[in-house]
């Protein structure tokens, strides 16, 4: 699967001021990110990628892409397995004359596979060793120090 996205960022927009645009992929892994500044962004044109609440792209908290007629590609494994299969693209802009577009490419691979049942019945542990492990016969732990009678005065 493949999907593309061109977002464009008004003028208007500040660090402060941010716009969220919502990217709706389908299940599966993200496996390649593109994201493509056109030339005349001159590093003025912000981006970070959020997936729910957590920056993902870049990983650094503080910092966002931003660049100037380039694509910046990176290899992924973004696995999208729970509704909404969602990302967010935070923008920013902070060009004073003019707007710029971006935009942001996802290739993905269908839904994950799930392992093959015998696989899981591999590593099935029964309800009664799973007790058995977690309440084990209670014995009460020794005294730590036990002066014996008379060692305090009443």
């Amino acid at each position: 699967m493949f999907f593309d996205y061109a977002i464009k960022i008004p003028i208007e927009l500040t660090e402060e001021n941010i716009q969220s645009t919502i990217i709706q992929l389908k299940p599966g892994v993200v496996n390649q990110v593109d994201v493509i500044f056109p030339p005349g962004c001159a590093g003025f044109a912000h981006l970070r990628i959020f997936y729910q609440l957590v920056q993902i792209f870049p990983l650094n908290i503080s910092s966002s892409l931003a660049s100037d007629d380039e694509k910046i590609t990176w290899r992924e494994s973004l696995v999208m397995e729970h509704p909404p299969y969602q990302l967010i693209a935070k923008t920013w802009n902070d060009d004073q004359c003019y707007p710029h577009t971006l935009r942001l490419r996802f290739a993905m691979f269908g839904e994950p596979i799930p392992p093959p049942p015998d696989i899981l019945l591999r590593y099935q542990i029964p309800i009664e060793q799973i007790e058995e492990i977690l309440t084990p016969p209670w014995v009460p732990p020794p005294p730590l120090y036990d002066p014996g009678p008379g060692a305090y005065p009443s």
